[in-house]
Order: C-alpha cells, then structure tokens, then sequence
C-alpha cells in the first residue's frame, strides 16, 4: 500500500512529467487511498486524502506542483513568525512585523542590484551574502572566511548545483586527493590553458604553472535546490543527505559524501568541486519478478551489503574522488531486517523521471 502512495508522490512532485505520468501517478494514488479505507475504515479518512484526489486535475491546469504549491508562502510565514516582536499588541504587532519585513527585503534588493552591477570586489562579496543563511548576512566577517565566490555549476544529469559556504583556510589535500585532482586538469585540456606542472616534476620549464595542493572544504552544496552536508561536516559525524547516487562510465554507483572541497588552479577561471567518496556494495537481488518493489520501476530500489562498503582496491572501484558533477541525486535509504544477515535498501530521490513503465 505504502509502496502505492511513495511511486505517486514522487511522479506527481517532479519538475516535469507527461500525461502518461501523470495517469499513472493518479491511478496510484487512488489505489492507495481504497487501500487505506480497506485497511483502517472509512471514519479514518481525513480532508487531505479527499483533496489529493484533485492533484492530477490541478497540474493539468497549471503545471507541475512547483509552479503552485504552497510551501514557499509557508516559509515566508515562518520567517514573518521569527522576527523579534517585544510583546507589543494593539496593531503594534502587525506594524513591527511588516516593517522587518520590509527592511529585510529591501536589504535583499540592494544586495540583488548590487551583484549584477557594482565592482569588484563588492560584487563577490553581494553573491556571497544572497547564498548565506539569516545570521551569516548579518557579518561580512562570514564572507570573507568562506573566500572566493565561484559560478554555480551542473551535474551530468542538467541538474544545477550551488557551492554552499567554505571553511576559513584552505587545507593540504591528501596524497591521493591530489593525484586524482591533478589528473582531472592533466585529461581535460583546453586549448589556451597552461599546462600544469606536479611540484615533485624536476623537468617543469621556468615560471612554469605548478598545481596547487591546497583547497577549501565546503560546509555543504545544493543539488537542485537540495542540501548535501557530508559527514564531515555533520555534528553527528553521518548525514543522511550524504548518500548519493552516481554516474561513472554510464553506470550506476551509490556512496557516502565523506567531504566535499572546492580547488583552484591557476590559469583555470573558476576551478573544480570534488567530493570524497566511500562506496556501498551491492547485493546482485533486484530486480526480481514479484518481489515487492517490481511493480515500481520509479522508485528504484536497490539492496546493499549493511554496512560493508567495497575496498578501494578492488577491480573496478570508482576512485575515492570524485567530481561532484557526477552526483545524479541524493538517495533515501532504509535497513531491512526481515532477511540475513540484514541489507540496506535505498530509492531515489531524483525529482525528474524518464524511464520507461511496466504494466
């Protein structure tokens, strides 16, 4: 039942989808609600599973969900909540509230305008302020500790990704860290660029360019539209938005986010993002005809050794680095204890889906 309602939501929420989607993610949603008043009675159901059984009539009209759906007004009324009000009434309130309001908007506009036409280095420092959070606008001292401001970037998959904010100094990359690196400039040569020199190379020319082995971590990036903390920028040493799907070499590999740095390299404008990586090892069960999650092709699933990730010594390992252009989508992931020894299972979180249905 549960299996019904996970495949309609996430059709239904994607940023583009046909008629054929959207039928079935209709169907499916349905077919979960008969199953949800078979299984709990019909004074269970609510207002809301009445409501959702519009959904597919109201993307129809207006576009997928992210052209109407509520949740940004919704934040803005939490921020409006947040401000800090002085116990005042009579009107008071409303008029404080507003005028913070405005005041905060009106900052975000200078700062806007001030990105697209002042000078350098105001210019940089505006970028910065637009992508830190509430308390980091309030100090320029935060934007200068998280250094440069570099262009977004994208993923092999189309899907933008934005540099979230840097630790204060950069920091040594580790031994194989910079081999990975300085090969990634070494295999995509473009013509006008400086050839880059390894400090250790006793046959570098004069004023040759030598690769820089230092680079910044970053605190976390966003995925289209999504927040990536790894591990090592967690209070908890995990995060779970660290488990991540990629492509390499057209095929599929999942792994942990263990750190994500940004490095820059003289006579390369903007540089590259890389994310460190531990990967899970797969367990070859699924698909299978009738197991549970057949019947949903668009979830993806997918088992994994618990807690056994592969060594980085084996025949065909992806490397430990990676850059981070080659992270599809985070993954949502679960333990099955029902089998031995136990297994990670995990699903997709890609908001687009063009794969092809089994009926």
């Amino acid at each position: 039942m549960y299996l019904k309602l996970a495949t309609a939501m996430k059709i239904l929420t994607s940023s583009s989808l046909d008629e054929a989607q959207l039928q079935r993610g209709d169907r499916l949603l349905s077919g979960y609600l008969l199953d949800f008043k078979e299984l709990y009675g019909q004074a269970a159901l609510k207002p809301n599973h009445h409501y959702s059984m519009h959904v597919a009539a109201q993307i129809r009209d207006f576009g997928p969900v992210y052209n109407f759906w509520a949740f940004l007004p919704e934040h803005l009324n939490k921020v409006l909540k947040g401000f800090h009000l002085n116990n005042w009434s009579g009107g008071e309130l409303e008029v404080s509230m507003m005028r913070a309001f405005l005041r905060s908007a009106s900052l975000h506009n200078m700062i806007s305008t001030l990105s697209a036409v002042g000078s350098d280095p105001s210019v940089a420092i505006a970028k910065r302020l637009l992508q830190e959070n509430q308390e980091a606008r309030g100090t320029v001292e935060a934007v200068a500790a998280s250094g440069e401001v570099y262009d977004d970037g994208e993923s092999q998959s189309g899907l933008p990704i934005t540099l979230g904010s840097f630790n204060r100094a950069p920091a040594l990359l580790t031994h194989g860290a910079k081999n990975i690196v300085f090969n990634y400039y070494k295999h995509r040569h473009v013509e006008g660029r400086p050839h880059i020199y390894s400090t250790l190379d006793s046959t570098a020319p004069q004023n040759a360019t030598f690769f820089n082995e230092h680079a910044q971590t970053c605190n976390y990036i966003l995925i289209d539209g999504r927040r990536l903390t790894p591990h090592s920028q967690s209070p908890k040493g995990a995060s779970s938005s660290a488990i991540v799907k990629t492509m390499i070499n057209n095929k599929m590999f999942a792994g942990e986010v263990v750190n994500i740095f940004h490095h820059t390299q003289r006579g390369i404008e903007g540089g590259a993002t890389f994310a460190e990586m531990i990967w899970l090892r797969r367990l070859d069960v699924t698909p299978v005809v009738d197991d549970p999650w057949f019947a949903y092709p668009e979830l993806e699933v997918e088992c994994w050794e618990y807690r056994h990730y592969l060594d980085k010594n084996e025949p065909g390992v992806p490397p430990a680095v990676i850059p981070v252009s080659a992270i599809h989508c985070q993954l949502a992931r679960g333990e099955c204890h029902s089998t031995k020894p136990k297994m990670w299972i995990t699903t997709t979180l890609e908001r687009v889906r063009k794969i092809r249905l089994i009926f």
